[in-house]
């Protein structure tokens, strides 16, 4: 499968909407045929809406909007999420020399994972993109 039709899903930033945000990303994998591992991708795209919630959105707001959108373009896998939290770089303020019994670890997990990852401010919030290539 080299390409597969993208498809969206937008819902509040409240923990309660992570698990079902995770099985939409597990389904679209499984039905796109990419053949990497969709474990793996969940995972990473788990730890970014965990963080958007708990520090994005100070763990959590009905108010708060989170979009992901997800595509399988020329074999790899992307996941676009858009937030609607306060701008901010994940790279800048991660782990601040916390132990790591007290958290951080999520953005090292997401780099490990993902081919490729970038995080930006938006007039409206924050974006993160990840790419996945099959192993």
């Amino acid at each position: 499968m080299t390409s597969f039709a993208p498809q969206s899903s937008s819902f509040a930033a409240v923990a309660e909407n992570l698990a079902p945000a995770r099985d939409f990303l597990r389904r679209y994998v499984g039905a796109s045929g990419w053949p990497g591992s969709d474990l793996d991708v969940v995972i990473a795209i788990g730890e970014v809406l965990q963080n958007i919630v708990r520090h994005g959105f100070g763990g959590g707001s009905e108010a708060g909007t989170i979009t992901m959108n997800v595509a399988v373009d020329q074999g790899i896998l992307i996941v676009t999420i858009d937030d609607t939290a306060p701008s901010s770089i994940p790279t800048e303020w991660s782990n601040n020399g916390r132990e790591s019994y007290e958290g951080g670890l999520g953005l090292g997990i997401i780099t490990r994972i993902a081919s490729d990852v970038t995080f930006q401010p938006t007039t409206t919030g924050n974006r993160a993109t990840l790419h996945f290539t099959p192993e």
